[in-house]
């Protein structure tokens, strides 16, 4: 029943598909790119943000099962921005005395409702077979994130640095193809089908699927500093995270 076999869909024209390509080709998994043509109609200050709409009932209940499940969160006004954070790496200290961050299980609601907001943000159906690193920031929040290139140059904006990266691990995009289902296999999401130039197109993903927003965002036009970094952000245990320029923190 599947026209093309891979590890990894992302499915969305948002900046997180592109660098969840980039991430998953940098483990050695094989990875595809279901991008939409036209631009598809979300609510991205809604419950939903930009999760894509579909006709297919069984794909439209995993989307609102996971609206419903977030917290009413009111998106900050730079929601929709292009977000820097201060990151540094956090040193193991095996003592007893090494400081235990309180696990607090509302913070993963408000992150998702977050992430569903900003054109930036993923949505991980199940994709665990990339490296991480838990990072933390100078007031003690801890991060898992996964860095996507070394330091660029300090004469190329957000958008050329991502494209580069890109062009240099030569990901297979499918164009003018927006999502049309996800495929269940006893309860649990296979794989996808899209909407292709040729018609629906069959894909499993054997290790996971990505979705990000179907619509793409303006290119950010900042210069990145030289020592900053773009990187994938996430929590542990959430299924949601964010594509951010990460900077170096004081430690």
């Amino acid at each position: 029943m599947w026209d093309e076999m891979v590890d990894v869909v992302a499915v969305g024209a948002g900046p997180g598909a592109l660098a969840c390509a980039i991430a998953a080709a940098d483990a050695g998994l094989d990875v595809l790119v279901a991008r939409p043509g036209a631009p598809a109609p979300i609510d991205a200050s809604g419950p939903r943000g930009w999760l894509p709409v579909v006709d297919d009932p069984d794909t439209k209940a995993y989307f609102d099962a996971l609206a419903d499940e977030l917290p009413t969160v009111t998106p900050a006004d730079d929601a929709a921005a292009l977000q820097v954070r201060a990151l540094h790496e956090v040193r193991v200290d095996t003592s007893r005395r090494a400081q235990v961050e309180t696990f607090v299980g509302s913070r993963l609601g408000v992150w998702a409702a977050t992430c569903i907001a900003s054109p930036y943000g993923v949505l991980f159906t199940r994709v665990d077979d990339w490296p991480t690193a838990t990072m933390r920031t100078a007031g003690g929040k801890s991060f898992e994130v996964t860095l996507l290139d070394e330091n660029g140059p300090a004469d190329r904006t957000f958008t050329e640095r991502l494209d580069a990266l890109a062009a240099d691990r030569d990901i297979d995009v499918l164009a003018d193809s927006p999502l049309q289902r996800f495929v269940f296999e006893e309860g649990e999401i296979a794989g996808v089908v899209v909407d292709s130039p040729d018609g629906p197109w069959a894909v499993q993903a054997r290790v996971g699927i990505v979705v990000t927003s179907p619509n793409p965002c303006p290119p950010d036009e900042r210069i990145l500093a030289a020592d900053s970094r773009i990187g994938l952000v996430g929590l542990t245990a959430s299924r949601f995270g964010r594509v951010e320029v990460l900077s170096p923190a004081d430690s």
